[in-house]
């Protein structure tokens, strides 16, 4: 993440890969529809779609998101993507953290 990214919050840098990456506009319909499943409407994501949003994310956040978030569609919907980021994110400090203190 550079400098300014690192400023946002997980919501704002997730908004932010649906409006840059995948050229979804409109930045109010997916504040009203987070829990809304992306393959369902206003969404309508193809699988394609999905991972390429997933590819995105990973990138975007510097993350490996374990096959167990993808189990019983966790990752379909912006609220369940900004939980995710999060346990991976967190993952990684307490990760860092740790080989810190050995």
């Amino acid at each position: 993440m550079g400098d300014n990214e690192s400023e946002l919050s997980v919501e704002q840098q997730v908004i932010r890969v649906f409006t840059e990456k995948l050229n979804f506009v409109n930045e109010s319909i997916i504040k009203h529809n987070r829990s809304v499943p992306l393959t369902w409407e206003p969404f309508n994501f193809s699988a394609v779609q999905l991972i390429y949003l997933f590819l995105e994310i990973e990138k975007n956040f510097s993350i490996h998101i374990p096959e167990k978030y993808l189990h019983d569609y966790g990752f379909n919907s912006v609220d369940q993507i900004i939980i995710i980021v999060n346990e991976c994110t967190d993952r990684i400090s307490h990760n860092l953290y740790e080989s810190k203190k050995q």
